[in-house]
């Protein structure tokens, strides 16, 4: 992946997440509703992580993470460096909230029974397997980086094994996962497909350039004639309403999801190949946006229940806004900017484990 690409990923990435937050910031409850447009493209923000995902790990498969162990070092870095603090921040944001303001969080975006079950279902990502949907309190995107961890299993599952072992644990990996997260599995997989498109297709800039506008055209075609409404509606249509929302939950638009996730690949092919011409631009934003794009993943996880507790202490949207992203910031600064330390960690772990494992059978 060259730099343009990369730089253009991060970008992207940073985006997504700020138009999540908008979004989020937007509800009746924090006065927040002069940003209901951003609401708008909040499912397509997800889909665009999803495809992103796929993207990259396909390429450090490639590129860096050659071996099953150094796969499993960066990806549980990279979820935990973050996940560990979302929980804890949102248990401890969540309790002083709702002590200042119980009317804010009495309703169904706060979930706070059987706290330590819900702590451990999402430490381990297995709250959206299968019927469950278990929210870890007021922190609802978490749905999606339990679907993409799984993703990860799936894909370590067929990049790294082979013959019938292969087959096994991918079999077994597709079962415990459940039809909700399969369903959204085509959307990760077209950012892999993706990937291995812009490795291997000697396409060159004018190509790239064409699709590159193409696939913003059709993004504007698919707002413009509701794409996602009117998918949902068919699929209501023959499952009904009320199926969707009680077995599918975040899955429920899954067929508006497959369309979105097609359509940014096709951004990331056109992309790639038109890089070349980007170059000399890019490189005078590069900085910037590594840098924001380095505080992603917190602003993703942590931004939700910031947002109440802070709105619960000032009742203050602007305000409630920014010491939202100060605190993101801030936390993100000694957590995902530090992944590089946790995954030092994990490997240590690993290796005392192993050893004492060596001394027992010695």
């Amino acid at each position: 992946m060259n730099r343009p690409t990369s730089t253009y990923l991060d970008f992207v990435r940073f985006f997504a997440a700020v138009i999540v937050f908008f979004t989020h910031a937007s509800y009746a409850r924090l006065e927040g509703e002069r940003f209901i447009p951003f609401t708008w493209f909040s499912l397509e923000a997800v889909i665009t992580f999803f495809v992103l995902s796929g993207f990259v790990i396909a390429y450090v498969s490639e590129a860096k993470d050659r071996d099953l162990y150094h796969y499993f070092l960066s990806r549980s870095s990279r979820l935990y460096s973050v996940v560990l603090s979302a929980i804890v921040v949102t248990m401890a944001v969540d309790t002083l909230g709702s002590h200042l303001d119980p009317a804010l969080y009495d309703g169904w975006w706060y979930a706070s029974s059987n706290p330590l079950f819900r702590a451990f279902a999402s430490l381990t990502f297995v709250n959206e397997v299968w019927g469950w949907s278990v929210r870890p309190f007021t922190n609802g995107p978490f749905w999606s980086v339990s679907y993409e961890a799984w993703y990860y299993i799936f894909f370590a599952c067929v990049a790294y094994f082979s013959g019938r072992c292969r087959l096994l644990l991918t079999g077994g990996a597709l079962v415990l996962m459940g039809p909700k997260i399969l369903l959204l599995l085509p959307v990760w997989l077209t950012g892999v497909i993706a990937y291995r498109l812009t490795a291997r297709w000697a396409a060159g800039p004018a190509t790239g350039g064409a699709l590159f506008l193409a696939s913003l055209g059709l993004a504007l075609l698919y707002w413009k004639l509701q794409v996602r409404s009117a998918c949902f509606d068919l699929l209501a249509s023959v499952a009904g309403e009320k199926t969707l929302f009680q077995l599918l939950h975040q899955s429920r638009d899954f067929l508006a999801s497959w369309l979105f996730g097609a359509i940014v690949a096709v951004n990331f092919v056109g992309f790639a190949k038109v890089s070349p011409w980007l170059e000399r631009p890019l490189q005078r934003i590069e900085g910037p946006i590594r840098f924001l794009a380095s505080y992603t993943f917190s602003l993703y996880l942590l931004h939700y229940p910031l947002l109440h507790f802070f709105y619960a202490l000032t009742h203050r949207t602007y305000l409630t806004m920014v010491l939202t992203l100060a605190s993101v910031f801030a936390i993100g600064t000694f957590t995902e900017r530090k992944k590089h330390l946790v995954k030092r960690w994990i490997d240590q772990a690993v290796g005392r484990v192993r050893g004492g494992l060596a001394f027992a059978g010695g």
